[in-house]
């Protein structure tokens, strides 16, 4: 008699990734061999689609936590270079304190200060040229700030230079499709994530009849030029989008956003809605009822609601744009 064997065919890593798909995970496969049969036998580990993905879920929420605290890495980074900037303006490239010190002693109307130099003399600082005590003790103080704000850019960038927020979904991705399909993820790959959102999140839902005129880079038609204008920017920058989604409201009532889009990284929906005539007393006023009903259901202007608009004699801001995109969504 032969020695068991893993044996797994074709047909049955199609039936594996079927299995995987209505809930049922393959441990394990053996094949036994006899002289009249082989004989497969199977241990399985059935789990609810619910339960997976709530694991799915909490694993990634502490992988988003991580990702947000990156933000916050690269926030202080840019900050810390700010300040750095701010002392070069500050400092007095003309005075020169190298080997010079600040001391004091304690007076009853205050202090007395000295300042000792490289060669072991000690100055003493008339109350009339206090306000060179004060210019020197600020350019002391810029000095050693500068070497610690630099100090800790030096060891932020060496920390982003070095860390790979990638690196973690790639262990999975960069694996063949014949592992994948023998392997439950724990953080749900971005491609699975990506069309269950389009899928929770369709488009083309506005039952009004005038139909789009504007063809994007995507393929779809839009009412307006503007509107093809952030399509295919959003497009541009692999942003997933959908164009007019419905959104129910707990009123009942559904509204149709210009755009729903997803910032694959944190794994966060916005709404997007265009001000075309933003100038126009009725359209405006229309539009400003429109985003209080959106706050009073959580669809927050600046958190989860992002807006543009143009007037007849102001064009679309396509920088604006592009930062907004850079910052919120990708």
């Amino acid at each position: 008699m032969r020695k068991a064997g893993i044996y797994v065919s074709r047909k049955r890593l199609e039936r594996h990734e079927e299995m995987r798909n209505e809930g049922i995970y393959v441990l394990a496969e053996r094949a036994g061999d006899t002289k009249k049969e082989k004989k497969l036998e199977f241990t399985c580990l059935r789990r609810s689609k619910k339960a997976q993905q709530q694991k799915k879920s909490y694993i990634y929420m502490k992988f988003k936590k991580e990702l947000q605290s990156m933000k916050k890495f690269y926030e202080e980074l840019n900050e810390l270079k700010r300040i750095e900037k701010e002392i070069d303006k500050l400092e007095n490239k003309n005075m020169n304190i190298d080997g010079q010190t600040i001391s004091f002693s304690k007076r009853k109307s205050g202090y007395q200060y000295y300042i000792y130099h490289s060669d072991g003399r000690r100055t003493y600082v008339k109350k009339s040229d206090l306000d060179i005590i004060k210019n020197m003790a600020q350019q002391e103080y810029y000095r050693d700030l500068k070497e610690a704000v630099t100090r800790q850019i030096s060891a932020l960038e060496q920390f982003l230079a070095d860390y790979n927020a990638e690196a973690i979904n790639k262990v999975y991705e960069n694996r063949s499709h014949a592992k994948q399909i023998l392997i439950e993820p724990l953080i749900q790959p971005d491609a699975e994530f990506i069309q269950q959102w389009y899928q929770q999140n369709p488009g083309n839902q506005n039952p009004f009849p005038e139909k789009g005129k504007y063809i994007t880079d995507k393929g779809e038609y839009v009412r307006s030029k503007s509107e093809k204008i952030l399509a295919d920017m959003f497009y541009k920058h692999n942003v997933p989008y959908q164009y007019e989604p419905a959104l129910k409201l707990k009123s009942g009532r559904t509204v149709y956003p210009d755009f729903v889009l997803l910032n694959t990284k944190e794994r966060k929906t916005y709404y997007w809605e265009h001000l075309g005539l933003a100038a126009e007393d009725d359209y405006a006023s229309k539009n400003l009822e429109k985003i209080n009903i959106y706050e009073k259901n959580g669809v927050v202007a600046g958190e989860n609601l992002l807006i543009s608009m143009e007037t007849e004699f102001s064009s679309l801001d396509i920088k604006q744009i592009e930062q907004k995109i850079k910052e919120k969504l990708v």
